[in-house]
């Protein structure tokens, strides 16, 4: 009876997505959106082109029609084409909709694993209050309208921490390194969490985050050997033109600096040096905190330490916003008091929203008090626990 009624529901939720996929890709310009990037260098697999090639990347966009060149070339690893690159067998369209399915199905399975990592007899009526506060919260929905790829990044966070819950070290920083398919994610992330790793001398860790970078590396050079210059240059590039707009530490040094580049990178360097000395100290108090906690806290901190980053990567919040609700109710707090905690966080990534247009901000540096919030909520709960966090395991 139980098999028919989760493959009832299984059933159900593929016609609800694939409906919502069709819709979605009625209603967005998805040949002028960031996945036509994504496609395009999924295709450049296939075809022979060179990504990083900027007159065979424009002429691309020309050849197909589409009216927007939102960059000169690539502006991913070339590790991140090559994993597409079922994508870019497939007609734009279609591709869209596959990917757009895909990912809200990656999304739903990264709540279910983090509710299934606790009590799931208590922790699977958080179910319902968590979709609903994605229905409005701005992560969620830019990155299914743009076709970005944030519910993969936050899969493979949610697997990484899974398997380290569940002491599998080596995986777990195998699957976690894989987040280096985007750098400005990846890259922080991994040098912020691997100190932590040493401390805890977790070192099959470090040798799975190993693992996996060599891996990446090589079989990108196989395919060419030169992607890594060529990349740079355009990364360069695309880091000059945006840097301090982006909702992270250097964003609201931005602010502060009143625009100005040299006083950003000076007080944005301050700033930050101190967040990850206090983040230092805040982690060595707590040696015996749980590892999804953990890494739920020190996304929260390298979100905000960035140098390049849009509002839909905040979907890696996602993770220490619902430990922290399940925490909460394993603790006895009332479940309508835990039921509403992310669904203020979406209500406030309206407001931010709002303010954000009433303002008539150009950037969306205000953005960056979503993982601000987060992170005084984790560090909160990190104090609430003190130095020992009792197993959430059924």
């Amino acid at each position: 009876m139980e098999k028919k009624w989760a493959f009832a529901i299984i059933l159900l939720c593929v016609i609800i997505f694939l409906a919502g996929a069709i819709q979605i890709s009625k209603i967005v310009d998805y040949p002028n959106s960031d996945f036509f990037q994504f496609w395009l260098g999924s295709q450049n697999i296939w075809d022979g082109s060179d990504p990083y090639d900027s007159a065979e990347w424009i002429k691309a966009h020309q050849d197909l029609g589409t009216d927007r060149v939102a960059s000169p070339a690539y502006l991913y690893p070339l590790p991140l084409a090559m994993l597409l690159a079922p994508l870019g067998i497939l007609p734009l369209k279609t591709a869209f909709i596959i990917w757009t399915f895909i990912s809200q199905s990656l999304l739903l399975l990264s709540i279910l694993l983090l509710l299934r990592s606790g009590n799931y007899k208590k922790t699977k009526h958080l179910l319902l209050p968590i979709l609903l506060a994605n229905i409005i919260f701005r992560p969620t929905t830019t990155n299914f309208l743009g076709g970005q790829l944030s519910s993969l990044y936050l899969f493979i966070a949610t697997l990484a921490a899974i398997l380290w819950y569940k002491e599998k070290w080596f995986w777990g920083g195998a699957t976690l390194a894989l987040l280096a398919i985007k750098p400005s994610i990846g890259f922080p992330l991994l040098l912020i969490v691997s100190p932590w790793l040493l401390a805890r001398k977790k070192y099959p860790a470090l040798g799975g985050i190993a693992a996996t970078g060599v891996f990446l590396l090589l079989t990108s050079l196989l395919k060419d050997p030169y992607w890594i210059p060529k990349y740079l240059n355009i990364l360069t590039t695309k880091l000059d033109n945006e840097f301090g707009n982006s909702p992270t530490l250097w964003g609201f040094s931005t602010m502060a600096c009143n625009f100005d580049q040299n006083c950003t990178a000076w007080l944005g360097s301050i700033i930050l040096v101190l967040f990850l000395l206090l983040n230092i100290w805040l982690l060595s108090k707590w040696q015996f905190s749980s590892p999804i906690l953990t890494l739920g806290h020190l996304i929260s901190v390298s979100l905000l330490a960035t140098l390049y980053l849009w509002p839909y990567d905040h979907l890696l919040l996602i993770i220490p916003i619902i430990f922290i609700m399940m925490r909460l109710l394993q603790k006895g707090t009332p479940f309508i008091k835990v039921s509403l905690i992310f669904l203020s966080i979406s209500l406030a990534s309206i407001i931010i929203r709002v303010v954000t247009i009433l303002i008539h901000l150009e950037r969306e540096t205000l953005y960056g008090l979503l993982p601000l919030l987060v992170w005084g909520l984790t560090t909160w709960m990190l104090r609430k626990e003190e130095n020992r966090i009792t197993p959430l395991r059924s």
